[in-house]
């Protein structure tokens, strides 16, 4: 479904569980439409990603600054959940998962920032953020699984610096980026992480231009290199 990511969370009692996703104009989120996240426990948010006056205001007078919206939640007892993000149009704004994620188990649906052309249609974002952080208790960033089909939605995507940096997944299918149309800067995207084989194929859609800088440095489980 383009229009819903899964993923599954491992979480403690009480512990707060955060999304962000980016605040986006009026305009943006009128076309993105209602977001809604079934957090797998009876609960259901919808969250409102349209920029705050203040927000903007800052956007304006620092272009490098990134205003985001959260939802937060609490799971009475410890255990595997499982969170739905539905997005009405199939455009997602979002910025990062939880730090409790080990699975992401669907297609990103496409991202995107806000940003629209000049017909008033959202662009799709052609970078894709750090999605799951390190825990702030352990350091460790639980992420262990990515869905082998995680880019199918979004094909323009070409920037991945520090995308799955310091993640626990171990393997990757070759065609993990065959979606992607070019692959333009690859800076640590899995530096630190625990990959015990690099695929033959996987980086096809890399070129000559690709910055390739620390791409896979620190993988301290790397067995093999397929050729």
């Amino acid at each position: 479904d383009a229009h819903e990511l899964v993923a599954t969370l491992l979480c403690r009692p009480d512990e707060t569980v955060t999304i962000s996703f980016y605040a986006v104009p009026q305009l943006a989120a009128e076309l993105i439409g209602e977001v809604r996240i079934d957090w797998g426990d009876g609960r259901i948010n919808a969250v409102d990603c349209t920029i705050s006056d203040s927000a903007l205001t800052e956007m304006v007078n620092n272009p490098g600054s990134a205003p985001k919206v959260t939802a937060s939640h609490s799971y009475a007892a410890q255990g595997s959940q499982t969170i739905r993000i539905r997005t009405e149009s199939g455009f997602l704004p979002l910025a990062q998962l939880p730090s409790q994620t080990v699975s992401i188990d669907s297609a990103l649906p496409v991202l995107t920032r806000g940003e629209t052309d000049d017909k008033n249609r959202l662009r799709p974002d052609d970078t894709l953020p750090r999605l799951v952080p390190d825990d702030p208790q352990t350091g460790v960033c639980t992420l262990s699984h990515l869905c082998p089909e995680l880019l199918g939605n979004n094909p323009q995507l070409a920037f991945f610096d520090e995308a799955f940096r310091h993640c626990a997944v171990t393997r990757l299918e070759p065609s993990f980026f065959s979606p992607c149309l070019k692959l333009k800067s690859l800076v640590r995207t899995f530096a630190d992480s625990s990959l015990v084989s690099i695929p033959a194929g996987l980086l096809a859609q890399a070129d000559a231009g690709t910055i390739c800088e620390e791409t896979f440095a620190r993988c301290r489980m790397l067995e093999r290199i397929e050729n």
